[in-house]
């Protein structure tokens, strides 16, 4: 650990070697906690310091809360799904061009920022992102290039990704609890131009079997509102 500071007297510049910290974890919480400690030995305040974030690591930019969630992962997968599935080739890339004001954005591993860029482009271009899939299906005639966008239209018409959609673009919404974010979701498929379910899907869930004498059924909690979480904190 290295502390620059100014002396007082002179008005320099000045830099000391406190020591090396060795940390037993990579968790950002952790590390700033075993700085914390190492300057309190030194009898050193912390809000009698300045300091400067870069948000260049993978294990302080809140990404691993977010890795918590399956359906985090599952709707950023989907996310950088769409800009790749273009990005394969320049005719592709015209398309988008051509069709979009706002051009896709790729996610990044170590800057959370990428990923909110990422959603814009797709959250205030809903529509136009649907024609620009609808009409590189309509343009293609490979199987795996009609089946990944039959995969993207399915997901982008679910009503899951609407609402995460929304959570994640809109900090009100946030703020103010997945109720509203749902409400809003519902108005945003009104006003769309196409046909999109307002309702969640049903999944099914594998029950344990009964032991004999045993009555009563646990009903299995599926909310996905607890699956949001990821977003919500």
């Amino acid at each position: 650990m290295i502390l620059r500071f100014c002396n007082s007297s002179t008005g320099a510049i000045e830099e000391h070697f406190v020591g090396f910290i060795a940390f037993a974890e990579t968790m950002g919480e952790y590390i700033a906690n075993s700085i914390l400690q190492e300057l309190e030995r030194n009898g050193l305040d912390i809000q009698n310091g300045r300091g400067q974030g870069y948000d260049n690591g993978a294990n302080r930019v809140g990404i691993n809360k977010a890795n918590s969630s399956a359906t985090a992962k599952t709707f950023f997968g989907f996310i950088n799904k769409i800009y790749v599935l273009f990005l394969k080739s320049s005719k592709r890339w015209d398309i988008v061009k051509t069709k979009l004001k706002l051009t896709l954005k790729p996610l990044s591993e170590t800057r959370w920022e990428s990923r909110i860029g990422a959603v814009k482009a797709i959250f205030l271009q809903f529509d136009d992102v649907i024609e620009c899939v609808n009409e590189l299906k309509d343009k293609s005639d490979d199987s795996e290039t009609l089946s990944d966008c039959d995969a993207v239209l399915n997901e982008m018409f679910s009503f899951e990704f609407i609402v995460a959609m929304h959570v994640c673009w809109i900090q009100e919404f946030r703020n103010t609890g997945f109720d509203n974010s749902v409400a809003q979701a519902r108005l945003f498929v009104e006003k769309n131009t196409f046909e999109i379910k307002s309702q969640f899907k049903e999944k099914r869930t594998a029950r344990k079997k009964r032991m004999f004498g045993y009555e009563h059924i646990d009903e299995p909690i599926q909310s996905f509102e607890m699956q949001l979480t990821f977003l919500t904190q």
